[in-house]
């Protein structure tokens, strides 16, 4: 038994769940996630704390769109669970307001309704910033589950997060390293070979390049650089180390910082690949011009990337991937749909778009429940995945049971050939679905719409017509492909 704070009444109250806390709570030792639960009625909200309780996460109830919008200028949110119609603000209005807010602008939100939502509602719930919907009555475990892969991701950000400011203070102390040597430098004077031991024993990879020849390394540039016999870095210039793509960039900024003199502005590169024991590696270089033996020259502390780079392309990787089926999700495609729109308009090529959608999907979740649901969906986009193979296409999850294809550089006809084959091998997957009337198995409706892209305004009229042709194909009996082009919209079933 533990107090929680009621954050409706104002008052404490004795109840059996997790102790409620987020940033603004001192003296109290928190858990992992807090968890928003919005809706006017509480019973319902009693319901959800039950069947999350067990996760041991912090549970904060809201009972209105107003008083979810105050806490969430509060406390960090994970997640949170909205109802869709409640008094003053709905569901979706709140959702928007969340994302405008910068605290809360990347927090996942899972819709609650009483009810099936629309095509129209769900497309209007997506674009408000949902990425998820909830039929009540809901499944206690689907809703756990849901919850756990949200905080998941959440935490595996955190982590990254804490890599990247563990880097970033490294940095500093590259920065503070290099002042060190700027010491080093006025007390050149006093002797060379006290400065050259120094620097050599340093842990830091130091190089000294004068007149595009290296003059001094120490034992940490050798193992970066990876060079088999240390002989052989002597008098070469540095810019062959680096692999040949940023050969000539780092060639010129190093010239730069010698004839401007001063502190040049970090650069990163890639190391050239020696032998076959050396994998490339990231680096960042720190320079400035010193006076080495009466010459001016470059001096350069290196730094290993390599794991940064790796953490940010799997951050940037996580971002773009639908968690649940593994193609892009809905924003990799607003960001690709855009450049190849952009692409394609400068070399007056076409381009298609298919959209999807599963045939009686509210009606599979019912009979087989969600889990299986969510494994129809990943064997649906592998289908998809199978059948637009190019290196070109891509497969994205639109919201819900919805997906997206974009084809670049395909005409009508090309498109309409790919969506027949996709459509063919959905039913040919034969995945049970005794609700789907005469077919007995998963089916999709298919609208395909074609352009050839000329200005920014065109883009969203090949959206509206890709769904007015999937709505079409829903019309005329589900199991088919509808198409729309700019010149000639028509309409042919499989």
């Amino acid at each position: 038994m533990c107090y929680s704070r009621d954050v409706r009444k104002g008052q404490d109250t004795c109840t059996r769940l997790p102790i409620r806390i987020g940033r603004s709570l001192k003296g109290l030792v928190p858990v992992k996630h807090n968890i928003l639960l919005v809706d006017d009625i509480r019973s319902n909200v009693k319901l959800l704390e039950r069947i999350l309780e067990d996760l041991g996460h912090n549970l904060i109830a809201a009972y209105s769109g107003e008083e979810a919008l105050k806490l969430a200028e509060q406390y960090e949110f994970s997640v949170v669970l909205l109802d869709v119609r409640m008094p003053g603000l709905s569901g979706y209005e709140v959702a928007q307001r969340l994302r405008d807010m910068d605290a809360s602008r990347h927090v996942p939100v899972i819709f609650v309704t009483a009810q099936a939502a629309g095509e129209a509602e769900v497309f209007d719930g997506y674009c408000a910033g949902g990425v998820d919907y909830l039929v009540k009555p809901i499944e206690p475990s689907i809703v756990r589950r849901k919850v756990q892969v949200f905080c998941e991701l959440q935490a595996k950000e955190k982590q990254i997060q804490a890599q990247l400011c563990r880097i970033e203070e490294q940095k500093v102390q590259l920065e503070q390293q290099l002042d060190e040597m700027r010491v080093i430098e006025e007390a050149q004077m006093e002797g060379e070979m006290r400065y050259r031991s120094l620097v050599s024993l340093s842990p830091q990879a130091i190089v000294v390049e004068v007149n595009g020849e290296l003059v001094f390394y120490n034992a940490s540039a050798v193992q970066m650089l990876g060079s088999v016999e240390e002989s052989a870095m002597c008098g070469r210039p540095f810019h062959t180390f680096v692999d040949e793509a940023d050969r000539e960039r780092v060639k010129v900024w190093m010239e730069e910082i010698a004839r401007r003199g001063g502190r040049g502005e970090p650069l990163e590169c890639l190391l050239q690949r020696h032998g076959a024991d050396f994998a490339h590696r990231h680096i960042e270089m720190h320079a400035c011009c010193i006076l080495y033996n009466d010459d001016v020259g470059v001096q350069m502390a290196i730094q290993d990337i390599t794991e940064h780079k790796l953490l940010e392309d799997k951050l940037r990787h996580l971002s773009r991937v639908d968690g649940l089926t593994g193609v892009w999700n809905r924003r990799c495609f607003d960001e690709q749909v855009k450049n190849e729109w952009a692409r394609l308009a400068r070399n007056g090529r076409p381009l298609s778009l298919l959209m999807i959608d599963l045939d009686e999907f509210k009606c599979f979740n019912d009979t087989y429940g969600h889990l299986e649901g969510d494994a129809c969906l990943r064997t649906v986009a592998d289908v998809m995945k199978t059948i637009c193979g190019r290196p070109a296409d891509m497969v994205a999850r639109y919201g819900g049971e919805e997906f997206i294809i974009i084809l670049p550089d395909t005409d009508a006809a090309g498109a309409r050939h790919i969506a027949a084959n996709l459509v063919r091998a959905v039913e040919g997957a034969n995945v049970r679905h005794e609700g789907n009337g005469e077919y007995g198995v998963v089916t999709i409706s298919c609208g395909v719409a074609t352009q050839y892209p000329s200005d920014d305004t065109a883009l969203p009229r090949l959206l509206q017509a890709v769904d007015k042709a999937l709505y079409r194909s829903k019309q005329d009996g589900r199991n088919c492909v509808s198409t729309y082009t700019e010149e000639q919209p028509g309409t042919a079933s499989t």
